[in-house]
């Protein structure tokens, strides 16, 4: 459900919360407030979504959308062993092979091996831009160089020292004459 946040002092405001979620709801007509960790929850649970209205060119809004950004964002907690996911593959303009992935646990060093493969080089893209790194932390997304074997979708998980297919998408086709 989309809520608008511009009024969260309003009664509408609070009852359009409460509507996202049962035992929210039932809280609510119970006479109890709609709590700060309740939206949180609910924005995680993907329950709600708050809504914002201004414009940035202008300044109007960007304030507090900045403020409740910062109020009702959820930090995920991160292993310590390392695990990644691939989310594309592509190619520099040199031709390199680019694997791009996030790191949900650990850290990804240079040379690490990761199967029977090493990378060999680890970028942080901003654009068309990158900057290279020695290291990227749990939660940071890069593209890394020397993976010549995966595919979207694959994922290293703490428990193997190797990428497995998590996901795996079919498309069934023929032709008739």
């Amino acid at each position: 459900n989309c809520v608008d946040f511009s009024d969260q002092e309003s009664a509408a405001f609070a009852e359009n919360v409460a509507v996202c979620d049962e035992q929210v709801l039932e809280q609510y007509l119970a006479g109890e407030a709609v709590g700060t960790e309740q939206i949180k929850r609910l924005i995680r649970e993907r329950k709600l979504f708050p809504c914002y209205f201004g414009s940035a060119l202008k300044m109007q809004g960007v304030k507090a959308f900045l403020v409740d950004f910062i109020r009702y964002a959820s930090i995920p907690a991160y292993g310590e062993t390392f695990g990644a996911r691939v989310f594309k593959i592509a190619r520099d303009a040199q031709g390199n092979r680019l694997t791009y992935l996030k790191v949900t646990g650990g850290s990804l060093k240079v040379r690490q091996v990761i199967g029977e493969e090493k990378i060999n080089q680890i970028r942080i893209y901003s654009g068309e831009k990158y900057e290279t790194a020695e290291e990227v932390g749990a939660g940071g997304v890069c593209a890394v160089t020397g993976l010549l074997r995966t595919f979207p979708g694959e994922s290293c998980f703490p428990d193997c020292g190797n990428l497995r297919r998590r996901n795996r998408s079919f498309i069934f086709w023929g032709m008739r004459p």
